[in-house]
């Protein structure tokens, strides 16, 4: 990513980058580096009661979920 003219030594261009111990900040035209702090987890709500109340809801009489399906009439044959 390139954040440009944000650079607070020079006002240069600064790239977004990371290497094997984490992210950074770095400008191209002075050299500037600054580490960039990891950002917090956010915690997913809990899929699994989600995923059951969907099992409970999807599965119809036939199980394979939805509705079951109904016969239908071939109008050609009433002839």
């Amino acid at each position: 990513m390139l954040r440009l003219k944000s650079c607070p030594k020079c006002r240069g261009d600064l790239i977004i980058d990371r290497d094997m111990y984490g992210w950074y900040e770095q400008c191209i035209q002075c050299g500037y580096l600054h580490p960039l702090e990891p950002l917090p987890k956010i915690e997913q709500p809990a899929m699994e009661e989600h995923k059951k109340e969907l099992v409970k809801v999807g599965a119809g009489a036939s199980g394979r979920g939805g509705r079951p399906r109904t016969p239908r009439s071939n109008k050609h044959d009433e002839d």
